[in-house]
């Protein structure tokens, strides 16, 4: 079962690190050739496209996992995969518009000239149907494609930008890359799968969103609620001040991008199995993380003064904090669905997500009225996140204890 689980994680693992790796090689390059003013333009402009998938995705990985039946006819797969993906259509619409107008109102401080390249790349990025894939236990169709787009975009991105008056062409870059590989991918579910466009109905779209919001306040608490801190840091931050903290969130989401991949795929592979062989799976992987952890924290240092400039130095502390978030938060994710969803039952597990949702608000709250600088947001975020895993673990606890008996 590990191995299994491995080969699967695997592919979805090489598929999220390269994009999340062109990220990272690119942010060195676009340090050294832009202001810090217009890095940190283009910063903001990044997190708020990753916001963007985490709400526009609206937990559909977890979702379709759940709902999605193998004996069902191409007809009824065709018709509910029409309307999965129309609702993040509809979801993106409703995002984007009020993205503007949170920059009309001077909420979010980005120049007009970036907002069409950053709502472009949401859009091809929210629509990729790496979930369907998932589902289908083959996410591997999509690694070669994805290596060879971000290689083209990286390369172009050195060839290209040079100065501050090329920062919107990076997001232009971005843009370019997510659709070569959004086309692709649904080329393969036309070609491979049978996949025809059918039976789209907007009301059932809805419902759909609303079937899913459980799932996407789970995947928002326990998977990615590291955006809403990132969200806080756009709209209370100056610009340089933002760059600093990107800096330092784009290694937390590369490491996030992996911890996703992992608990995704072994709540795909146990569902059906019993909680012995899940606890070993989890132990497993809650070992590995630890040592990339260790590892992590050591060479955080060495690797921000090696490919920044001193300016950027402080994201250092920031970043050695949020490789402890990171460790923190991918145990709640070995915890969420692959344990407590098979424990307690995934409907239970979904009406804790409030109760995360608020502890985290309230951690922020108090970070804004008392702190308002970046090394005690990634502190209050540190505090947040050990006191969501010590909920989880004694809920995990009670629950192994309670099918014991």
């Amino acid at each position: 079962m590990i191995k299994a689980s491995i080969n699967q994680v695997s592919s979805r693992m090489m598929i999220m690190l390269f994009n999340q790796l062109a990220v990272i090689i690119t942010i060195p390059w676009l340090a050294m050739q832009l202001s810090p003013e217009v890095f940190g333009l283009v910063s903001t402009s990044l997190i708020i496209i990753q916001v963007g998938w985490v709400f526009i995705d609206w937990g559909l990985m977890n979702y379709a996992t759940e709902i999605w039946q193998d004996s069902a006819d191409k007809d009824t797969k065709n018709k509910l995969i029409t309307n999965l993906i129309a609702s993040r259509l509809i979801l993106s619409a409703l995002y984007l518009t009020l993205i503007f107008c949170l920059i009309t109102l001077g909420v979010i401080f980005i120049p007009y000239p970036y907002y069409p390249p950053l709502a472009l790349t949401t859009i091809f990025g929210a629509v990729f149907p790496l979930w369907f894939f998932h589902v289908n236990k083959n996410p591997k169709d999509l690694v070669g494609i994805t290596l060879f787009s971000r290689l083209i975009f990286i390369a172009l991105v050195v060839i290209f930008i040079k100065d501050d008056a090329h920062a919107p062409t990076y997001l232009y870059l971005h843009t370019v890359s997510f659709m070569v590989i959004t086309l692709f991918a649904y080329y393969r579910m036309i070609e491979k799968h049978s996949f025809i466009w059918l039976g789209f109905n907007f009301s059932h779209s809805i419902n759909l969103i609303a079937q899913g919001m459980g799932f996407f306040l789970n995947s928002l608490t326990n998977s990615n609620v590291h955006v809403i801190w990132g969200f806080a840091v756009t709209i209370t931050q100056e610009p340089i001040v933002i760059g600093i903290y990107n800096i330092a969130e784009q290694g937390y989401r590369a490491g996030s991008a992996i911890s996703n991949s992992v608990s995704q795929v072994s709540r795909l592979n146990t569902i059906g199995l019993g909680i012995r062989q899940t606890l070993r799976l989890t132990v497993f992987y809650g070992i590995t993380y630890a040592f990339a952890a260790m590892f992590g924290f050591l060479l955080a240092a060495p690797i921000i003064k090696f490919f920044f400039q001193p300016e950027y130095i402080a994201s250092v502390s920031v970043l050695k904090i949020l490789i402890g978030v990171w460790l923190i938060q991918s145990y709640i994710k070995l915890i969420n669905y692959p344990l407590l969803g098979k424990l307690i039952s995934v409907e239970k597990l979904h009406k804790l997500t409030p109760f995360i949702l608020f502890l985290h608000l309230f951690m922020l709250g108090l970070w804004y009225i008392f702190f308002h600088d970046l090394h005690s947001l990634a502190l209050t975020f540190f505090v947040a996140s050990l006191i969501h895993l010590s909920l989880f673990a004694i809920i995990l606890k009670s629950a192994i204890n309670h099918k014991g008996q």
